[in-house]
């Protein structure tokens, strides 16, 4: 037995009738009946009798409840008094640097999102800003902690700790006077154009100190995010700091390592005021420092022959292969009807691959070519699908255009009443559109909240996560510019779930529900996804149910829901 079944048989004792207790619970009879008998066979008689449509208690009955009471009573305290606890306590606010994520730290998010499952009572709100915002909100007070890049070195109002410390070296472009050496010295950076993560004086002192005792100022800019600055380094010879990459992955590319002598390592670092003390900041701290700390070690000197990235040819005493001419990453195609289409070849995708050429563009509207060049240039392309996407009052659309043989261009939308379906990992790219978004879907559906407490933290720890890692998607109707329905989706190899799938009140019976699983099963791949279904809320989705053949697999209870509320899954089992 357990806590929930005491309380459903309590409830039951107080209205002596299935119907009522069932509705005090929001349950199904069918649910109630089911924990009651599941508690008879394990107590090995019953608990109730019937007669003349009355229940009775059993003597078995009067005992357990005797015995029930003050149990469930002291659970019920102690579940207020913590949740009293926890919801008085402040969410800790972290900055995170962006140059850190995803290139510089690529496991980070990973790791921060195992702390929130190991720690689910601690609340922390991540905000990626740029390194220096990070510092001065930190000294401000507007966060409580940050993670940011440095030489060693902070205001003194702050206390930092080193989580990770890598020697400090030059990104270099192809053709750089730098290209073949190994290491340089500090001096040599006189007159050179060095993009920064930060220039805060007080982050990067070691560096100004050091250029300073060998007579010159650095040509230092504030430079983006790390991922951005490698493509400033191709496209603009200049320079990036940033730190050694052991396995000489970079050489192989358009772009390599080179020492900086006499410069500190490169830290990764956890700053926070000095008068600022919170257990969950330290509780984080040793986290982090468990996961991320320690120094990489000087990889052994490069002479090996390097593999072909970037259809570069390996170097050998053979005669050196044909070699396709692509064009540098990023080079833009001339189009008199607009500007900046390009091949997206060559970029760098994750795991040290490359993204292959003449698969891809990223281009202009389509409505804005002009004349037969334009058109040429496009068929010459042999694109099979177009996406065009655009801005309407906030809000990011898309819209499939699909090439004919032909040539022509038809246009594919979902459209009924107005209504548009898109999704959120298209807007990642858009910085502001994206966040408006994330947090309009959410806002939409915080009435959830009432059901399943821990939605918040679910949404914002679990699933949002998923649009960036490529496991999930959220999906968002709209009409008329307003939010008519969500769907939160899981597509991993071994489980192809909806999360969760709402449509707001006054849009259903629009066919809302329908448009957004057309969607769904298309990303998803079948018809027959698993889904939970809360015992109260089954009677609204039969429709659904009927209309797509879904079977129902288990009935659980993981204590997810308020009012400890059964679960329906359907088209397979939860992983236990």
């Amino acid at each position: 037995m357990d806590i929930r079944q005491l309380h459903y048989f309590l409830v039951l004792c107080d209205e002596m009738n299935y119907s009522r207790a069932a509705q005090r619970l929001f349950l199904s009879r069918q649910a109630l009946r089911q924990s009651i008998s599941a508690l008879e066979a394990e107590l090995c008689g019953p608990l109730f009798l019937s007669a003349h449509h009355k229940l009775t208690l059993t003597d078995r009955g009067m005992s357990l409840q005797r015995h029930a009471a003050p149990v469930v009573e002291q659970f019920q305290q102690m579940q207020a008094s913590l949740r009293a606890e926890i919801q008085s306590a402040q969410p800790v606010r972290i900055g995170i640097s962006v140059s850190l994520v995803p290139d510089y730290l690529p496991g980070l998010e990973t790791q921060l999102d195992k702390f929130r499952q190991q720690y689910p009572h601690v609340e922390m709100r991540f905000r990626m800003m740029d390194n220096d915002a990070v510092a001065d909100d930190v000294e401000q007070g507007e966060l409580d902690a940050g993670l940011v890049i440095d030489l060693g070195c902070a205001a003194p109002v702050l206390a930092r700790t080193t989580l990770r410390a890598d020697p400090a070296c030059l990104l270099v472009p192809r053709g750089h006077a730098f290209w073949d050496k190994e290491s340089i010295p500090l001096a040599e950076l006189r007159g050179q154009r060095v993009l920064l993560p930060s220039l805060r004086q007080d982050l990067f002192s070691p560096l100004w100190s050091a250029c300073a005792r060998s007579g010159f100022a650095p040509n230092a800019e504030i430079g983006p995010s790390f991922y951005q600055a490698y493509y400033l380094v191709q496209e603009q010879l200049c320079t990036c700091l940033t730190r050694y990459e052991p396995g000489a992955r970079r050489e192989l590319d358009r772009v390599r390592d080179v020492l900086l002598e006499d410069l500190p390592p490169l830290c990764v670092s956890l700053v926070q005021r000095r008068d600022h003390s919170s257990a969950y900041i330290d509780l984080l701290r040793s986290y982090l420092m468990e996961v991320l700390g320690g120094s990489a070690s000087l990889p052994p000197r490069r002479g090996r022959p390097a593999k072909p990235f970037y259809n570069f040819p390996v170097l050998s005493s053979a005669a050196a292969k044909a070699v396709p001419a692509h064009p540098v990453p990023g080079t833009q195609l001339d189009f008199a009807g607009g500007t900046n289409f390009r091949e997206l070849g060559g970029y760098e995708a994750d795991e040290g691959k490359h993204i292959k050429w003449g698969q891809i563009w990223r281009g202009i509207p389509t409505c804005k070519l002009t004349g037969e060049a334009d058109r040429a240039k496009l068929d010459a392309l042999g694109l099979r699908l177009i996406l065009d996407q655009y801005v309407m009052k906030g809000w990011f659309i898309s819209e499939t255009i699909t090439r004919k043989s032909t040539g022509d261009i038809m246009l594919h939308q979902y459209e009924v009443n107005n209504m548009k379906i898109y999704t959120l990992s298209s807007l990642i790219d858009n910085h502001q559109l994206f966040c408006k978004f994330a947090q309009d879907a959410y806002s939409a559906t915080d009435c959830l909240c009432q059901d399943y407490p821990k939605y918040f933290e679910w949404y914002w720890s679990k699933n949002f996560p998923r649009v960036f890692n490529g496991t999930g998607e959220i999906v968002v109707c709209i009409i008329d510019d307003n939010i008519a329905g969500i769907a939160s989706l899981k597509k991993i190899n071994t489980e192809k779930k909806i999360c969760t799938f709402f449509v707001v009140k006054e849009y259903r019976g629009q066919h809302v529900a329908t448009k957004m699983l057309e969607y769904i099963f298309e990303y998803l791949g079948t018809s027959k996804p698993l889904i939970t279904i809360t015992d109260y809320k089954v009677l609204s989705f039969v429709p659904i149910i009927k209309k797509y053949n879904w079977k129902l697999t288990q009935i659980t209870s993981k204590g997810y829901y308020n009012n400890a509320s059964c679960e329906f899954v359907y088209n397979g089992r939860l992983p236990e």
